[in-house]
């Protein structure tokens, strides 16, 4: 694990990595608390200090067979420490400072069926016109 985060620190959350990170203040049905979360961003897009990311929970029985819950199940690479779900309805960016330390990685496919759930979930059908697809 990574020390704490503290203003000027160089820390550089990367994707398919999962870190703990402080998720509030939030607003109505937003998760928050201190929790694991997936970096889904890769480093060309957006600001540099920003990332994309899906946060975990604890597995509940309840969200088998919806399409924006992912079960993921503890290994030796994650680090995670029981089975949880990744809630990809409640994807945000998030700023570095709200990073404490990395847990793990997630495998690489599993980043990517992330990465297609939330596709799903905003309508994404294809690329956008007039844009090239790119590779990650």
């Amino acid at each position: 694990m990574l020390p704490g985060n503290v203003a000027g620190s160089t820390i550089s959350p990367v994707r398919g990595e999962i870190w703990h990170a402080r998720l509030e203040p939030t607003e109505g049905a937003e998760q928050g608390k201190a929790r694991p979360v997936v970096v889904l961003s890769v480093a060309r897009v957006g600001r540099p200090s920003i990332r994309l990311c899906v946060p975990l929970m604890g597995f509940q029985p309840s969200h088998a067979g919806k399409l924006w819950y992912r079960p993921i199940a503890p290994s030796s690479g994650n680090n995670l420490d029981k089975l949880s779900t990744a809630d990809v309805m409640q994807a945000r960016t998030l700023d570095v400072l709200r990073f404490e330390y990395r847990i793990g990685v997630l495998e690489s496919i599993e980043v990517e069926v992330l990465a297609a759930m939330l596709a799903l979930c905003v309508g994404h059908t294809g690329s956008p016109s007039g844009a090239a697809p790119t590779s990650t």
